[in-house]
């Protein structure tokens, strides 16, 4: 099963017209230990813009990066 979510494929300036693109990704499946939960409402967070920004854990090698899942 899909679901939507927000992502990015690089840090752009949040006037870019591809700096936050919807995609179809899979719908995770939690493990033994884990918790799947529906979210909401969301809010931005300082780490948020830094990440957007090009800081963070975002490696340049990988396709997209996940910023919100949408069920």
């Amino acid at each position: 099963m899909n679901m939507k979510a927000i992502s990015f494929l690089k840090p752009l300036p949040i006037t870019d017209a591809d700096s936050l693109i919807d995609v179809e990704v899979d719908r995770p499946s939690p493990q033994p230990r884990d918790l799947l939960v529906e979210i909401r409402a969301i809010s931005v967070n300082p780490v948020d813009t830094k990440i957007r920004g090009g800081g963070g854990p975002h490696k340049s090698n990988e396709t997209n990066t996940i910023l919100l899942r949408i069920a």
